[in-house]
């Protein structure tokens, strides 16, 4: 899987001095979240809908790799360039044995940051409960150039990382999603002027990149 591109919010949070190796804790918030896997009601078939990075192109596959012959689905839903901080994008594709449909998927949420620390609460894993009134569409680029728009809201508990995105009415269509944190250290010594940065994304599950780089 493709893994979701971050732009992280960082703290030094807690500091010690230890020999001559430096130490800072590091907490870090993505501007995308995660999308899972979900099931669109509206249609009959009930293919899965999966979701990947958008790319703005409209005549091709998305995020296709043709030299393993698979599917890159990294679930990201990233602010839009180009148009409004409070639109969010990506690309989804329903797929059983065989592609059904693929395009764009947008949603149109209204910036809202609680806590006023800067972070916008729908990417803010653990922060504050976020209940928004939204609306989303899904553009469809194959097999036929369409557009299905719903309203519906946005909802995520104070403290969790995950929430869901209902739209739809009685004719629901249920999107699961997670914000993604990151918590790790990074050490400096300068005598060998050696950096070790050891990052953990949390959520929606474990992952561990451990960094080395030596400075001139």
């Amino acid at each position: 899987m493709k893994l979701p591109r971050c732009f992280l919010f960082l703290w030094v949070v807690t500091g010690s001095l230890a020999a001559q190796e430096r130490t800072a804790t590091l907490i870090g918030y993505c501007r995308s979240v995660y999308l899972h896997p979900a099931q669109d009601t509206v249609l009959l078939d009930q293919f899965p809908i999966y979701f990947t990075t958008f790319d703005g192109l409209s005549d091709r596959l998305p995020l296709y790799d043709f030299t393993e012959n698979r599917f890159l689905f990294s679930g990201e839903l990233r602010p839009s360039t180009g148009f409004s901080e409070d639109i969010y994008m990506a690309d989804f594709i329903r797929l059983s044995d065989e592609v059904k449909e693929w395009g764009s998927f947008s949603l149109s949420i209204p910036f809202q940051d609680k806590n006023t620390n800067g972070i916008p609460d729908i990417v803010e894993a653990g922060g504050p409960q976020l209940r928004q009134a939204s609306t989303a569409s899904f553009v469809s680029s194959w097999p036929n150039n369409s557009q299905r728009a719903f309203a519906g809201i946005v909802f995520k508990e104070t403290g969790t990382s995950g929430g869901v995105f209902q739209f739809g009415g009685s004719r629901l269509v249920n999107i699961a999603w997670n914000a993604l944190r990151l918590e790790g250290q990074v050490s400096y010594d300068p005598l060998t002027r050696i950096a070790k940065l050891r990052l953990s994304l949390l959520s929606p599950s474990r992952q561990d990149f451990p960094l080395t780089a030596q400075f001139s």
